[in-house]
């Protein structure tokens, strides 16, 4: 069993609570739950449901800045890298692999450079970005010298990315729009919304201020607030599609400021617990199963495109598949987990046979013993 360390538990039950809710995302998107209209309780509940998941993606960046806040630029450094890209590889061939041989698709090399040939890999083509400019968003942050200057940044990032969702979309010169915001999506913007789309950015900062400056709420209390804004938020987004089928804004987007509240409150819950006095086994399997999230990720595309396909053929009335939402996720996520595992042990066998990232991890270590010889 591999020794784990100072490694935080309750991290890995974030990275791997985050992929999860990623499965129970794609379940609305691959049940068609988006087309049918939001008339019944039940269709409410599961709306509000989706709400809360949504959270997944943004936990993931969180993780990041609260991870990675300290990283420089380096050799040893970019090459990190290799992992999040051998991974992506080898989830594309067995994506390729499948849709050649199963549905019969025609597959192009060039997909795995366009980001298509794992139909989830959107996330793949963000993070690259993310991950080379992260020594350079460091350095911005550790110059700033007081919390005060830090807390301005991520309130900065905020104000630019996250405060349109909750500013631009109403019709504020018709008093009847609001009885129904669904009859029009003709919104009134009144605040600058270009850098929406730098949200992955927010998030980091966001991880790397909750590393320094932890809330100081009780579990408790921060149970409590989760509760209650996955309710509000929930319920606001059954009020904007009220009387029609789903209706898609801003508002419940990965950067909407709502999301952000709700994330950094599970994020600090689950944070917040000391998971490490849990027996090494457990710690050993939590860390194991985060260290497979994003090949999980990435190929249970695989496994929704069959259960899915299953599901949809035999449950032809929307709302009777939602009862599948507490049965389909665990198992997309469980399979495509050991499918994983797979491509980790390749992996693992690539590092053996080809070691050059031991090779670079030389080098810097040599290269640091010369500028600082005594430490």
């Amino acid at each position: 069993m591999k020794a784990i360390g100072n490694r935080k538990t309750s991290l890995d039950i974030v990275r791997i609570t985050a992929c999860y809710l990623v499965c129970s995302v794609h379940f609305f998107l691959n049940t068609n739950f988006y087309t049918y209209p939001l008339d019944t309780p039940k269709m409410y509940f599961y709306t509000a449901l989706r709400s809360g998941c949504m959270i997944c993606v943004p936990l993931f960046l969180v993780l990041s800045g609260y991870l990675m806040n300290k990283k420089t630029a380096s050799l040893r450094y970019y090459w990190g890298l290799e992992k999040t890209l051998l991974t992506y590889l080898l989830a594309c061939l067995m994506c390729m692999f499948y849709k050649k041989y199963n549905i019969h698709w025609q597959i192009h090399a060039a997909d795995i450079l366009n980001f298509t040939a794992a139909p989830y890999a959107w996330y793949v083509e963000m993070y690259i970005g993310l991950f080379l400019l992260i020594p350079f968003l460091n350095i911005v942050w550790n110059s700033l010298d007081t919390k005060n200057k830090k807390r301005g940044l991520v309130l900065t990032f905020l104000l630019l990315t996250a405060l349109p969702s909750v500013l631009n979309t109403y019709q504020f010169d018709a008093a009847s729009w609001w009885a129904k915001p669904s009859v029009s999506a003709a919104y009134l913007k009144i605040f600058p919304a270009w850098w929406t789309a730098f949200y992955p950015v927010t998030y980091y900062y966001i991880g790397a201020y909750l590393r320094e400056f932890p809330t100081r709420f009780k579990k408790y209390q921060l149970f409590a607030l989760v509760l209650l804004t996955a309710a509000g938020y929930g319920a606001y987004n059954c009020y904007r599609s009220y009387g029609s089928a789903f209706v898609w804004g801003d508002w419940q987007n990965w950067g909407a400021l709502p999301l952000v509240l709700l994330t950094v409150l599970v994020f600090r819950f689950i944070e917040s617990f000391d998971m490490n006095r849990l027996p090494n086994f457990i710690r050993w399997l939590f860390a194991r199963i985060s260290d497979l999230c994003l090949g999980t990720y990435l190929l249970s595309w695989i496994f929704d495109n069959n259960f899915y396909t299953f599901l949809n053929e035999r449950v032809p009335e929307i709302p009777d598949r939602m009862k599948y939402f507490f049965i389909i996720p665990p198992l997309v996520f469980l399979i495509a987990s050991a499918f994983s595992a797979v491509v980790y042990i390749i992996m693992k066998i690539t590092h053996f046979l080809i070691p050059i990232g031991d090779m670079i991890n030389k080098r810097e270590e040599k290269k640091q013993a010369k500028i600082h010889p005594n430490s």
